[in-house]
């Protein structure tokens, strides 16, 4: 899997389901939304960190840089709330596997509309160079 497909599969599908009205977005649904898109993609990029260091024989790496990388994935899933918002998606939608929410997300990524920034960014934009 790419990953900008990866990217959006975290985003889509691994926010937990708020308390909240249908169909408006408060300011909490807006903060669960982007916490647990967060966290969605926090969690993997920590395990794979530490997966590719063990994978090199590396018994004893850096900490992983979690505040940087919580910084670089905020602004963007802070992004994706406020689009899936602006496209009148209520929140509870967000939670199902819809492809016009799928569509949405993979539109704002994809036209950079929405995207990493910080060092995540720039390591993308590396890979994208490397092709």
């Amino acid at each position: 899997m790419n990953v900008l497909g990866a990217l959006v599969a975290l985003v889509l599908f691994t926010v937990t389901p708020p308390t909240f009205a249908e169909s408006n977005w408060s300011q909490a649904d807006t903060d669960s939304f982007v916490q647990g898109c967060v966290l969605g993609i926090l969690k993997p990029a920590e395990r794979e960190y530490y997966a590719k260091a063990e994978k090199v024989g590396n018994k004893n790496p850096k900490p992983f840089p979690e505040q940087e990388v919580k910084a670089s994935i905020e602004p963007m899933c802070t992004c994706v709330a406020n689009k899936l918002k602006a496209e009148g998606i209520s929140i509870l939608e967000t939670t199902t596997k819809s492809s016009k929410v799928e569509f949405i997300v993979k539109a704002a990524i994809l036209n950079g509309e929405c995207k990493l920034g910080g060092m995540l960014g720039q390591e993308l934009e590396k890979q994208k160079g490397q092709k």
